[in-house]
């Protein structure tokens, strides 16, 4: 399997994502994809923290949060 990289990949893109892990916590998956993408920690907390108060103010579950934050224009 080749990297994904360049600017064409982008959290959330089905196309070009890697498989679901089905069952895997979401802070776990969320990590994984900012290590796979070349992210850094402080990048992951400040993604979780943001999915984390949208979850909270909309009474989502995290994955719901977070695609409903990546459909944001």
């Amino acid at each position: 399997m080749r990297p994904r990289d360049g600017p064409e990949f982008a959290l959330g893109s089905p196309e070009r994502s890697a498989p679901a892990r089905h069952d895997e916590p979401f802070e776990k998956a969320l990590g994984r994809a900012i290590r796979h993408l070349g992210g850094r920690y402080s990048e992951y907390l400040a993604l979780i923290t943001t999915v984390r108060e949208y979850a909270h103010a909309h009474d989502l579950d995290l994955r719901q949060a977070a695609r409903a934050l990546a459909n944001q224009p």
